[in-house]
């Protein structure tokens, strides 16, 4: 099991079906908020990156594409924003949820159908090293959260390999 270090870095659950554990992660933390945890341009290289395999010629259509995941990427919608109903209501709401306590270029909005394909591009790396390179087979995710179902004996292994994923 983690070392206490490790606890309160992560946030693992477990769920033991006969014999199966299935490994739930709220996440890995320095995964769990990647996008929240990772620059701009970090962000906007994977993006680029993507963008010039795909139109190696470049071109109208690859110049306006990469203007436009600039535009949302870079996008501060903390700024100028209008709160509306008591400043109170705020007060409950974990600070790792909120745009307004992370450092300037860092996070994207939650619930932009923009934000939920750019997890999906940022994580693919991990994807393909959670199921290529370590080889499990019965994983999952959707968005930042993901599961991997292992044999009971297995789950120490899960870990061990989880700890090493960037």
């Amino acid at each position: 099991m983690p070392n206490s270090s490790s606890k309160e870095s992560r946030l693992y659950t477990f769920l033991f079906i006969s014999g199966f554990a299935l490994f739930l992660a709220s996440y890995i933390k320095r995964v769990r908020n990647k996008l929240n945890c990772d620059n701009h341009q970090k962000l906007y290289e994977r993006i680029s990156w993507g963008l010039d395999r795909q139109f190696p010629e470049g071109g109208e259509l690859y110049r306006t594409l990469k203007y436009l995941w600039h535009e949302i990427i870079f996008d501060q919608p903390t700024i100028g924003v209008k709160i509306r109903g008591k400043k109170s209501n705020w007060n409950n709401l974990p600070a790792d949820k909120s745009l307004f306590y992370q450092p300037e270029g860092r996070g994207i909005v939650i619930g932009n159908l923009t934000s939920q394909l750019l997890s999906n591009i940022y994580l693919d790396q991990m994807d393909r090293h959670i199921t290529i390179t370590l080889g499990y087979k019965n994983y999952g995710r959707y968005v930042d959260d993901f599961f991997i179902v292992v044999a009971e004996d297995n789950l120490p292994q899960l870990i061990h390999d989880l700890d090493k994923v960037e």
